[in-house]
This record gives structure tokens, C-alpha cells and sequence, in this order.
């Protein structure tokens, strides 16, 4: 394994082990990013026009450095999130469709996937969707063409920068700009810069369906 791999693996298990026991009581169609706050998993199309892109992820925990390649698909009725190795294969995945989610992963990525597709949504959703599937009391959701900042009560959990990309020419698009996510709740943050991204209807998936808990 390389060295790469090993800091990617112990820094999101380190974050994520710290919330694990807050998840046993969630219902199967949320996920619960803390005692007072709760992210209700939409239906793909709140998302938006079907799309596939690739996107570089860089993040910080402590001292400590990680990245890694995602791919994503959005058709009308499936959104799959997908994690790859820096040797190729995937890592983990997510497949979320109206009924039901759907995650996988190798013994070497010890994260809780869930996790990853709530930043993922809370980054991408449309505000008033995101306004629909946050619950929880005081929260507060401030909006700007560059920022998103999402609040319980008087207190800043998550901040979202969206700084234009300078190759894009037409109509900004958030799934097109380059993206600071900050997680203050839980003390890390996410560099997002998309590689590709072709907005499309796909007429059939291009990336292979996941199996539940699959192993390397």
C-alpha cells in the first residue's frame, strides 16, 4: 500500500470514527451529522441536469494532507458517487436512487461512505432543496452566488467557497467551480476541482453497478 493510500485511509477514519455511534438510530434514508442536525437523502434529480464529471479531492485534518479521484454520474433516477485508488480500482461507492442507497467499499478504505455523498450533497443541492432535507432546530442556511454557509443556531458548522473557474466561459455552473469545503463541526477541510464534467442525459449507466459490502 502506498503511503499515499495509508494517509487517506487513517485521516477519514479518523474523522469519521468520531460520529459512527450517532448513526445506529438514523433511519435508512438519512444520515445524521450530529446530535442536532440530520441530512434527509433526496431524490437524484434535485440534483439536476444528468451530467458525468471527474473531480481531483484534496483535504486537510490536523497536520496531515490526503487526496484522491472521484467519479460521478447523475442520470434522472441514480446519482453514483465513485472513490478510486492511486493504483486504479475503486476504493468505495455510492449509489443513491429514489428507494435506496447503496454503498461499497474494500477493506483498505475504512470510512463510513455516507459521509462522503452528505458533503458531496451539501456542497451540490440546490438551496431549497438542501433547505428541504436538512432537519434539525435553529438552522440556518445563508446563501451567495460564491459562499454557502450552513448554521445551528448562533454557531458556523460548514462553509462553502465557490471561486469561478477561469476555464469555464459559459454560465457558471457549481459543479464547474473550484470549491473550498470547511467542516467546522468536525475540523477538516476539502479542496474540490473539477477535471471533467460533461452535462448529458446518459442513456444507460457507464459506470458498473456496485455490490453492497464488497471486499478487494
Amino acid at each position: 500500500m502506498t503511503l499515499l493510500c495509508r494517509l487517506l485511509s487513517h485521516i477519514a477514519l479518523i474523522i469519521l470514527l468520531s460520529a459512527c455511534s450517532q448513526l445506529t438510530s438514523v433511519p435508512a434514508d438519512s444520515i445524521r451529522l450530529s446530535r442536532q442536525l440530520a441530512l434527509q437523502l433526496p431524490a437524484p434529480n434535485a440534483l439536476g441536469q444528468p451530467f458525468h464529471a471527474t473531480q481531483l479531492v484534496t483535504g486537510q485534518y490536523g497536520n496531515q494532507d490526503f487526496n484522491g479521484q472521484f467519479q460521478l454520474e447523475l442520470t434522472e433516477n441514480k446519482l453514483v458517487l465513485l472513490a478510486l485508488a492511486p493504483w486504479g480500482p475503486s476504493l468505495f461507492s455510492a449509489t443513491l436512487t429514489p428507494n435506496n442507497l447503496t454503498t461499497s467499499q474494500t477493506s483498505v478504505a475504512q470510512v463510513d461512505v455516507r459521509y462522503m455523498l452528505a458533503d458531496f450533497l451539501l456542497t451540490y443541492l440546490p438551496y431549497d432543496a438542501l433547505k428541504q432535507s436538512l432537519h434539525g432546530k435553529e438552522i440556518t442556511i445563508k446563501e451567495s452566488a460564491t459562499r454557502r454557509e450552513i448554521w445551528l443556531a448562533q454557531t458556523l458548522i460548514i462553509a462553502i467557497d465557490y471561486a469561478p473557474n477561469p476555464n469555464v466561459t459559459a454560465a457558471k455552473s457549481r459543479w464547474q467551480n473550484h470549491i473550498h469545503f470547511h467542516n467546522h463541526l468536525r475540523g477538516y477541510q476539502l479542496e474540490i476541482k473539477t477535471l471533467t464534467f460533461t452535462p448529458a442525459p446518459l442513456a444507460q449507466s457507464i459506470m458498473a453497478e456496485p455490490q453492497p459490502n464488497a471486499e478487494p
